[in-house]
């Protein structure tokens, strides 16, 4: 592989050394092996990359320096909401509660009221992460049984002694 180095050797070094970003560094360490005249697969395993990793390393560092090392922007999911007026009123429709008679949401209703009334179809871990993400948390009622007397309970609250 043949490298074009942007700097000096001696430059190149001290860029290397002072790259605070790791993936970057990782791929001017490749670079350096590729100038070294180390083979891609040399260098692979060295690195624990494959082959064709390393040349298009190599390629984007000789095409365009240390900028072609670098990530591209707009990788990762999009989120749901890409405006805050949407956002607002999805917040708004949660905290006006269910419509259908409960007295909770459960995750599959968020999720329904996402594909029926914003047109966003997510699995129900994304409307999780969605709603921890906007602040809500997952709360539940302690369970009390149906034929539990309350005067009774707040009596034996009164007499139990307190540690």
């Amino acid at each position: 592989m043949r490298v074009h180095l942007h700097y000096s050797i001696d430059d190149f070094h001290g860029l290397i050394k002072t790259e605070r970003n790791p993936y970057v560094r990782t791929r001017l360490h490749a670079v350096a092996m590729a100038h070294e005249q180390k083979s891609a697969r040399q260098i692979a395993s060295l690195l624990g990359y494959s082959p064709r990793v390393i040349f298009k390393w190599v390629k984007n560092y000789n095409l365009f320096g240390r900028e072609g090392l670098l990530d591209k922007p707009g990788r990762g999911k999009q989120p749901i909401f890409t405006d805050e007026e949407t956002k607002k009123r999805f917040c708004q429709r949660i905290e006006s509660g269910p419509t259908d008679g409960r007295s909770v949401f459960h995750g599959r209703d968020i999720q329904a009221i996402l594909k029926d009334e914003f047109g966003k179809l997510r699995s129900l871990s994304d409307v999780y992460y969605l709603l921890h993400s906007l602040g809500y948390e997952w709360l539940s009622p302690r369970p009390r049984h149906h034929r539990a007397n309350r005067e009774e309970q707040e009596e034996f609250k009164k007499k139990f002694p307190k540690k």
